[in-house]
């Protein structure tokens, strides 16, 4: 019997669990083949439809077609955006990459880019810097920022220049940049 925001039975919420895809769970009182729309409220962190299947409690529609996953190779339809992320002008520019995979500043000094907060390995994303209408602003990199042949990224200093600097974490240590695309117009 379909239910629309059902109560789970006491046995069931008493066990204080939570409920994932594929998580066995007590299922007294409650019978094989009994579907439940589940929200945050029971537990849950993707609300919907689950049956019970084998002592089981599994989406009654299969999320993969749906949503995105982590853990599988999938192909999109459509475009995928990151958001692209304002850093904060400073002596020394903090960057967390859990925030983001883009992002963008316009320095008001010569700054040391700092190494990333956050870096997990196979993470990539582009970081656009652009100069302020005075320009001649300079880059120190912070240790663990490597490149080609040893040369980090120098920017170019005419105001208003933009540079584009690709980024790929290696390690949660070791965050390769790339040879930068200078003064985009």
């Amino acid at each position: 019997m379909l239910q629309d925001g059902i109560t789970l039975p006491d046995s069931a919420i008493a066990t204080n669990f939570q409920i994932q895809h594929g998580t066995t769970l007590p299922t007294t009182g409650i019978n094989e083949g009994e579907m439940f729309y589940l929200t945050a409220l029971h537990g849950i962190r993707v609300a919907g439809l689950y049956v019970a299947t084998g002592g089981v409690w599994l989406p009654a529609v299969s999320i993969s077609a749906t949503v995105a996953q982590t853990n599988t190779t999938q192909t999109f339809t459509k475009a995928q955006r990151g958001a692209i992320l304002p850093l904060v002008a400073a002596a020394t520019v903090l960057v967390d990459l859990a925030q983001s995979n883009n992002f963008r500043l316009v320095p008001g000094q010569n700054f040391t880019m700092g190494f990333p907060a956050n870096a997990v390995p196979g993470q990539s994303g582009v970081i656009a810097i652009t100069q302020d209408l005075t320009g001649g602003r300079t880059v120190t990199w912070a240790a663990g920022w490597v490149s080609a042949g040893g040369v980090r990224p120098v920017l170019s200093t005419a105001p208003s220049a933009v540079d584009y600097i690709a980024y790929y974490v290696e390690t949660e240590t070791r965050v390769f940049v790339a040879v930068p695309t200078l003064a985009v117009a």
